[in-house]
């Protein structure tokens, strides 16, 4: 009898502590030196977890990562496909491509978006390439200027080449709220055809 109450008594503190909302902010710089940062908000502002900074590799970074060391020795890497063939059974099996976007859509409308600037600056060799890459991208930035709380601008350059992007987010997320999406989508029959087909890919 102790350990039922036990047991209830811990599934409702995970079921409080999945209930209180984080919140994630997000930046990103092409320019800066300190290119992207993350900063985590819990527990109503109590807690905060800022990850490193992802620094710009100084010059000659690359080069130093590129020259093997003299100690090792490299082998030849043979050839192996299983990995494709299990990915191209999984999306090829009856309905997952269906459940898996139905999933991916319930995640999208749950996630609150509190705040979302982003400025592209796009320029190509040829002037010609901008307008047909501008003109390709043009939905996608139609569906951005719809969508409430996201300022976003793209600004075609056609007199050099640049790529500059900025990228400013903030979004608010309650973890329990995704655990039902998350559920069906597991123990779905279009999951369990997938699994299906993806282990006999592997086992082949």
């Amino acid at each position: 009898m102790i350990l039922f109450f036990v047991l209830i008594g811990v599934l409702l503190f995970l079921f409080m502590l999945l209930s209180i909302p984080i919140e994630i902010e997000y930046s990103y710089d092409s320019r800066s030196g300190l290119k992207s940062g993350t900063q985590i908000v819990w527990l109503f502002g109590l807690l905060r977890f800022q990850p490193k900074r992802k620094k710009e590799d100084e010059p000659g970074d690359e080069l130093r990562h590129q020259v093997p060391s003299k100690q090792t020795s490299r082998k030849p890497v043979k050839a192996d496909n299983k990995g494709f063939e299990v990915l191209l059974a999984l999306f090829c099996s009856e309905g997952f491509i269906r459940r898996f976007f139905r999933l991916l859509y319930a995640v999208l409308t749950i996630t609150r978006i509190k705040q979302l600037r982003a400025r592209l600056l796009l320029g190509l060799d040829d002037p010609a390439d901008t307008g047909l890459v501008y003109g390709l991208l043009m939905p996608c930035f139609s569906f951005l200027y719809a969508v409430p709380r996201v300022e976003f601008v793209a600004t075609p350059v056609f007199d050099r080449y640049v790529v500059e992007s900025n990228l400013q987010m903030k979004i608010c997320m309650v973890p329990i709220r995704y655990l039902k999406a998350i559920v069906f989508f597991l123990f779905s029959l279009e999951t369990f055809r997938a699994a299906k087909a993806a282990y006999k890919a592997y086992r082949q």
